[in-house]
């Protein structure tokens, strides 16, 4: 049991790691309008989230270029993503695919 609690504050330090070695991709963006904020609504995925899993694979602290690919699909299909709050608190999204205006994505984000 020792172990076990041991292994929780170890994981919420994880969760709250800054700067590399400890990278994040973070959310820099919710677009108004959007698919995410049509499927689940507003203010449920937020600015600075930490993206930490997408449709089950583990992509914390790897670099966005090497899953981004896992993002992108067929509008209309689920996009299952595993954020983490300012907070370290998980939550899991079911995101269904759909176009984004590219010419309201921040590009400074």
């Amino acid at each position: 049991q020792h172990w076990g609690q041991a292994r929780k504050r170890w994981h919420r330090r994880r969760l709250q790691a800054g700067p590399p070695p400890y990278s994040w991709v973070r959310v820099a963006q919710v677009i108004p309008g959007g698919p995410a904020v049509q499927t689940v609504g507003e203010g449920v995925i937020r600015v600075n989230d930490r993206v930490m899993e997408v449709n089950g694979t583990n992509v914390m602290q790897q670099e966005l270029k090497n899953w981004q690919h896992l993002l992108r699909g067929k509008e209309g299909t689920s996009c299952i993503l595993t954020l983490a709050d300012v907070n370290a608190e998980q939550y899991t999204c079911n995101i269904l695919r759909g176009f984004v205006d590219q010419s309201v994505v921040d590009q400074n984000s």
